[in-house]
């Protein structure tokens, strides 16, 4: 007998920020009359204007499941976290949570894989922050294999915080002082731990 996979239910915060993280909660229930014959299937989460699906709906993530489902069992996803893409526009959108979204589990129905968070997410625009590297410091000569120094200073310029406490700052060697991608040589990167608040500022340097 097949199985029939369904999500009961969908949580998720009541606002976000664009750019930012969105955490949410679900469960699964196999409602079908046989357990699952395969061991692995991938949730998918949408942000959409409506409780039904289709390709104007906005794709922010997935969580895998493994292990077979039988009769009546199911199972809980708890404080998952994915990321709004800062181009969502604001206002209000459901949360819809799509089991089996590549259709990898045979079931005896399979459109009701699909629901909708019970309430909307309020999603607000991008925090405006700016971060300019204000200074930057090298030595005037090198020489070709040999290591330098390069210094450099971060300002958060902009009205708000950073959101993320995550970032990177490239260095790269150019032969004027326009970043181009294509013909510039990337010395090497620097993670960066730590939100910045608006006015603050770091110093960092890599030996390239």
């Amino acid at each position: 007998d097949p199985p029939d996979l369904t999500v009961a239910s969908v949580f998720a915060s009541p606002s976000g920020t664009a750019g930012d993280e969105l955490q949410a909660d679900w469960h699964v229930d196999n409602r079908g009359e046989g357990g699952t014959r395969m061991s692995n299937w991938t949730d998918n989460v949408y942000l959409s204007s409506d409780t039904m699906l289709d390709d104007g709906d906005v794709a922010i993530g997935s969580r895998g499941h493994s292990g077979p489902l039988n009769v009546s069992e199911g199972y809980d996803v708890t404080a998952a976290s994915f990321h709004i893409p800062g181009t969502v526009a604001p206002g209000s959108y459901y949360l819809l949570v799509e089991t089996d979204g590549a259709g990898e589990v045979s079931e005896v129905n399979e459109g009701n894989n699909v629901v909708a968070s019970i309430s909307t997410v309020s999603i607000s625009p991008p925090v405006e922050t700016d971060l300019e590297a204000t200074w930057a410091n090298a030595a005037t000569s090198g020489v070709a294999g040999k290591t330098i120094v390069v210094e450099w200073t971060v300002l958060n310029n902009g009205p708000e915080s950073t959101t993320t406490g995550h970032w990177v700052d490239a260095v790269y060697l150019s032969e004027d002082d326009t970043l181009d991608l294509e013909q510039d040589t990337l010395l090497g990167d620097v993670v960066h731990a730590g939100a910045l608040a608006t006015g603050e500022s770091y110093n960092a340097s890599l030996d390239a």
